[in-house]
């Protein structure tokens, strides 16, 4: 998630995406993008409804890309911290974990969040199946140095634990579950 604030007395940017959000509310803060972090209760319009105990989930070149997962609860504890610092005014924070898991654990670790029935995830070849046109980015970890020195604010909830949350939430919610396929 990137934070964006308006200089002091200065324009604030007009948003250009949907996923930009304006709320005067918040004070000073525009929130310019955020990175889809784990949100119980909030699935994305193209995203179909999770199915883990139904369909295997899909492992690119076996999964190795590594990636780095971000709870919404510490996306909103730093964007709290953010409209409370005087210091924050005018710039711009990378706000996420910095910790990397593969593709491959993240998927491990919703299949032992659902538990029995989780399918075993499928391989794809993405040369066989894409072409050799077909690039991945094997790795993407946001530098999130500049939060932490400047408001104090470092990510909390790890993967696993997100995760957990997150199906346990499914469960107790299976309205948001395409027939309650979380189970």
């Amino acid at each position: 998630m990137v934070l964006l604030l308006r200089q002091g007395g200065g324009r604030t940017p007009r948003p250009r995406t949907r996923a930009q959000v304006r709320n005067p509310d918040v004070g000073r803060a525009l929130l310019q993008r955020l990175r889809a972090p784990a949100t119980p209760g909030l699935r994305h319009q193209q995203d179909p409804a999770p199915t883990p105990a139904r369909a295997p989930p899909l492992l690119y070149d076996g999964g190795a890309q590594t990636r780095c997962f971000s709870f919404v609860d510490d996306a909103v504890a730093a964007t709290l911290l953010v409209a409370d610092s005087e210091a924050a005014e005018g710039e711009t924070f990378n706000v996420g974990s910095d910790q990397e898991w593969t593709i491959a654990e993240a998927v491990e670790a919703v299949r032992a969040s659902v538990g029995a029935g989780a399918a075993a995830p499928l391989d794809v070849d993405t040369r066989a199946s894409l072409g050799a046109a077909y690039e991945d980015i094997d790795r993407r970890v946001p530098d999130v140095g500049k939060a932490s020195r400047v408001l104090g604010w470092r990510w909390g909830v790890p993967l696993e634990e997100g995760v957990a949350r997150t199906v346990a939430w499914a469960r107790r919610n299976p309205w948001w579950t395409e027939k309650g396929a979380v189970t």
